[in-house]
């Protein structure tokens, strides 16, 4: 017998069955009589937030090389059995008019560091202290192990590049995936600064 109200579009129960992990029955079969009260966990305010993951900032910078491109790495490695959300990505030019690419790997192909290393720090005190799971390197001269362009784009000097202006355009990095970013000319000097959170990968996530 059909229910009052009853919901008969199924991705939505499939995607809450997913988010938590349920089984039986479809979690939210019908919709609330009444007018309901939700709270959208994940848009909390931010400091609220170190309850459901922890966020850091990093700012990372490559010096100029003759005769190569520079580049920044950002991998999150194989086995961390976590979820980096990539918040802000902002690229200042310190050379005019210069064009990036972004390439990616989703295979773990780029399972090494670049030559230069470089840390974040966390941005609530109240997360522990934690380290954290993205692993932040660069380099100049040509690295063949990201070989998939995603993105391209120019900045003008001086002039700082927001490359994340709304969430939907925030980047998620599971284990074994990496991106990276590149100069397309060589001896340009590279700015980024970043700001992401990290999670642990719930059971219905995992590969």
């Amino acid at each position: 017998m059909a229910r009052f109200n009853e919901i008969l579009v199924g991705r939505y129960n499939r995607m809450l069955q997913k988010l938590f992990s349920m089984k039986g029955s479809p979690p939210a079969a019908q919709l609330a009589s009444e007018i309901g009260a939700t709270i959208e966990i994940e848009r909390v305010s931010v400091d609220q937030r170190w309850l459901i993951g922890t966020r850091f900032w990093a700012r990372v910078q490559q010096v100029a090389g003759v005769g190569n491109t520079s580049q920044i790495r950002l991998r999150n490695p194989a086995g961390t059995n976590t979820l980096i959300t990539l918040e802000k990505f902002l690229i200042t030019s310190l050379t005019a008019n210069q064009e990036y690419t972004i390439t990616a790997s989703n295979s773990g192909s780029a399972a090494v560091n670049l030559v230069n290393s470089a840390g974040g720090r966390f941005i609530d005190g109240r997360s522990g202290g934690a380290g954290h799971t993205l692993v932040i390197s660069s380099s100049n001269g040509a690295d063949p192990s990201l070989l998939v362009e995603v993105q391209r784009f120019a900045t003008i000097l001086s002039t700082p590049y927001e490359h994340i202006v709304h969430e939907d355009q925030e980047i998620t990095l599971s284990p074994s995936e990496a991106i990276q970013l590149t100069t397309i000319n060589n001896n340009v000097a590279m700015d980024l600064s970043l700001m992401w959170r990290e999670r642990a990968l719930e059971d219905s996530e995992q590969k």
